[in-house]
């Protein structure tokens, strides 16, 4: 008890000690009329908020003005009208800062100015300029955005203050990072965190060197928003192994850890995989079935904290499916569409192999056509086709493999049309053949012309034979030069080979005044050599003489004969000629072909004598006929008086001098006789003859 009442007097001795020396520090002054100036304030530069709450402030010593200094004095105040309250002093000229504790200056803004007081008479200077504690205050904008407010120190700001903010916030605790600098006092700012509370601060310079801090505040980041939906590049089979190759681009969002892909099941997405990492873009699946179906397929992205992206669009395989048709040797592609190419689809290219050969492009097609069709033409050949869809980009994706052995018909290897032979007026065609095709039937064509048109005239079945003749009645091959070509038919009923083209020799033929006929053909067609020779033939009742009367060069075309001394007969003189083919031929034969026949009608002729004796050398009056045609002969002869004493429609019977059984007296008498050559032109001979006794 005693030492409590000591110290107490203690105290209040050192008060009075104190109380006493300003007074007398005061009386000398005035006492000895020296001038006094009121002090100085310092220049308060910084403010800053301690973790707990406290506030450091920071300021310049006023100059020195030769009063005793008494100490720095500091108030504050909630409010910058106050009213202000003090709170600290300091009574140290030399220290210029301190720390005042227990403001809570995280939870508020405080405002502070300090004076100068004078030592001997306590005469305080005016405040230094007010400096208000600077609040941050985080608001969340979402889970990833915050908006950071803070107010500034002084406002205006002071001239010694630096202009820019530097806001720092703490990802590692106890460690805060400059993240911006800024001239305002709000910014925002993301972060992406799964789960993560960010404290942020921010400090502003003095060109004293002291700064000026916030208080700290902070908020809660939560990554709840998945990445950018992913954008497939392509679904593309792979060729060798039939497996599933999906590949798309890089997502655009930073914190994308990895790839989901999934499948299509009809109803729903079946996860079939995942990779990890931004730039691992492609997944390659061995469990497809896309031989045998549309298969669609997706991706999503995921981040560090698991969230998913929005699914990428849908895309789907291309199946390719096959027809074949063995009649045309023909295979029709047809194939699904490819959905949803980035930029759209430039093109699709139809690509096939034979027997494990080199892929080779056979064709491509808009983007809006799914088929095509190609002819095989190697039998047994094995044939493999994909489709290949190109997008305006230039990436490209494979559909499915489809594969067959061509089964084509095996068409022969030739048809050949040996001769093609005129009898009466129609034509016989001679053909070889191979018969290793697969041939059902052989079929004939008749043309007027080398060129056709061709008519079909007659089918005949196949037959092992390699020897074949068709007959063409009705060829009319005495009018003109026929053509003739054969095909070989399929079980298609498909016309797969064609013959050589054949044409017939056309023969024709006149007959002259003077006993010569002329004769002239038009050249054998369709072997692979020209005409050797021509043998020329006589026709006569119905038959070819055993043996041709004449041969020429095959480079000639034409004959003529005197035929006056060719015996009596009705004029008609009829010729076949037959071409000879030149030399043997690559299937190993020499052919012939007979022409039609051509007749060269001769100009009837006639000998009068012009007397006859009767039981003398020449007893009977009679014409000589040479051509003539029997059916139209008539004579008359007439007495001096006009009286007909003979007639006869037969030129084998003569006039023998008589009349009704009686001898006529010799003299002159008319004859008239009428006739016509076996070319129907008339004759009529009027004159007279002398009969003798």
């Amino acid at each position: 008890m005693k030492s409590r009442q000591l110290v107490k007097t203690s105290v209040t001795t050192c008060y009075l000690i104190r109380a006493f020396l300003i007074l007398l520090c005061c009386s000398i002054f005035v006492n000895s009329k020296m001038a006094f100036a009121q002090p100085t304030p310092p220049s308060l530069r910084c403010i800053s908020v301690e973790a707990n709450g406290a506030v450091t402030l920071n300021w310049l010593a006023p100059s020195d003005t030769g009063n005793v200094f008494g100490g720095y004095h500091i108030s504050y105040s909630n409010t910058i009208n106050g009213p202000f309250i003090g709170i600290d002093s300091v009574f140290n000229y030399s220290i210029l800062t301190t720390t005042i504790p227990g403001v809570n200056a995280n939870n508020t803004t405080l405002y502070f100015y300090i004076r100068t007081r004078e030592g001997c008479c306590a005469i305080y200077s005016i405040p230094s300029d007010t400096l208000r504690s600077m609040r941050m205050i985080v608001t969340p904008l979402s889970n990833e955005s915050a908006r950071l407010n803070w107010n500034r120190i002084h406002t205006p700001p002071l001239p010694s203050t630096l202009s820019n903010f530097i806001v720092s916030k703490e990802l590692t605790p106890g460690v805060f990072t400059t993240f911006k600098t800024t001239l305002d006092t709000t910014t925002i700012d993301t972060n992406i965190y799964c789960s993560k509370f960010i404290n942020y601060k921010v400090t502003q310079g003095d060109f004293s060197g002291c700064i000026s801090v916030s208080s700290v505040d902070g908020e809660l980041f939560r990554d709840t928003k998945g990445p950018a939906q992913p954008l497939i590049d392509t679904v593309s089979i792979n060729l060798v192994s039939g497996d599933m190759n999906i590949s798309w681009f890089p997502d655009s969002s930073a914190d994308t850890d990895g790839y989901v892909i999934y499948e299509f099941n009809g109803s729903s997405y079946d996860s079939i995989g995942a990779v990890y990492g931004i730039n691992t873009i492609s997944f390659i699946y061995t469990l497809t079935n896309s031989a045998t179906t549309v298969e669609t397929y997706t991706v999503a992205a995921f981040d560090t904290c698991k969230n998913l992206s929005p699914l990428a669009a849908n895309h789907k395989t291309m199946l390719l499916s096959t027809s074949y048709q063995k009649c045309a040797a023909t295979i029709s592609l047809d194939w699904t569409p490819y959905e949803n190419m980035n930029d759209g689809i430039l093109r699709y290219e139809i690509w096939f192999r034979v027997n494990a050969g080199n892929w080779v492009r056979d064709a491509f097609v808009p983007d809006n056509v799914y088929s095509h069709e190609k002819i095989l033409t190697v039998q047994g050949a094995l044939y493999e086709f994909f489709i290949r869809v190109v997008g305006n980009d230039g990436q490209t994706a494979s559909s499915n493999i489809k594969n067959i052995t061509a089964d084509i018909f095996e068409q022969p290897d030739y048809l050949y049309i040996r001769s093609a032979s005129v009898i009466g007026t129609g034509v016989e065609v001679t053909c070889f053949v191979d018969n290793s095709g697969d041939v059902i039937s052989y079929r004939l064509y008749r043309s007027n012309f080398a060129s056709g048109p061709f008519e079909l005239i007659k089918e005949i079945p196949y037959t092992n034979a390699t020897d074949i003749n068709f007959s063409d009645p009705d060829a009319a091959a005495d009018k003109q030069q026929k053509f003739y070509r054969i095909s070989a038919t399929d079980s298609c009923n498909i016309e797969q080979v064609f013959s050589n083209v054949a044409g017939t020799v056309f023969l024709t033929a006149e007959g002259g005044n003077d006993f010569i006929s002329d004769i002239s053909w038009i050249d054998y067609v369709g072997w692979q050599s020209n005409a050797g020779y021509f043998n020329i033939y006589r026709y006569a009742n119905g038959m070819i003489a055993s043996q041709p009367f004449a041969t020429i060069s095959g480079d000639t075309l034409f004959y003529s004969e005197n035929v006056s001394d060719f015996p009596n007969g009705d004029g008609n003189i009829c010729y076949v000629v037959q071409a000879v083919e030149d030399s043997i031929n690559s299937y190993g034969f020499r052919d012939s072909a007979f022409s039609n026949v051509a007749c060269a009608p001769q100009n009837a002729a006639v000998y009068i004598p012009n007397a006859f004796t009767p039981g003398g050398k020449n007893p009977i009056f009679k014409p000589y006929l040479l051509y003539d045609d029997p059916s139209t002969f008539s004579m008359q002869i007439f007495n001096r008086w006009g009286q007909r004493v003979f007639f006869s429609e037969n030129p084998e019977i003569g006039w023998n001098g008589s009349y009704e059984d009686r001898e006529s007296p010799s003299g002159l008498y008319v004859y008239i006789l009428i006739f016509k050559g076996f070319n129907k032109k008339e004759i009529r001979r009027t004159g007279t003859v002398t009969l003798l006794r």
